[in-house]
């Protein structure tokens, strides 16, 4: 993902991904990984980023309406940020699929 790679076709959200550093490879650790991060992603089908910034101020004010706060994931918490919670696809079937994979015929290159 490259900086300001778009995630979300439907919703145009964006990330900013920043490589700070290249460092010897650690036998030990699973590659690839997350090392660090802010914030929660915006729960699933939030819509656009206007409308997330009105849930991030409800509840920050304590406005959050009855249905709106059944809806989101219980214990959500959008200042809360886990490294260790990110997970990704095997880099490797990614490049397969990239090359190889047929969408037509279904191939899923996230392993689902």
């Amino acid at each position: 993902m490259g900086p300001g790679s778009t995630v979300d076709c439907w919703n145009a959200w964006q990330h900013t991904v920043r490589l700070v550093d290249v460092l010897r490879r650690d036998f030990t650790a699973r590659y690839p990984r997350c090392v660090g991060g802010e914030r929660a992603c915006p729960p699933e089908d939030c819509a656009e980023m206007y409308r997330f910034a009105e849930i991030l101020r409800d509840l920050a004010d304590d406005t959050l309406d009855d249905d709106l706060r059944a809806w989101l994931p219980q214990g959500y918490d959008p200042a809360r940020f886990d490294p260790a919670a990110v997970r990704f696809s095997d880099p490797a079937r990614r490049l397969a699929y990239s090359w190889y994979g047929n969408a037509e015929a279904g191939d899923d290159p996230f392993g689902g």
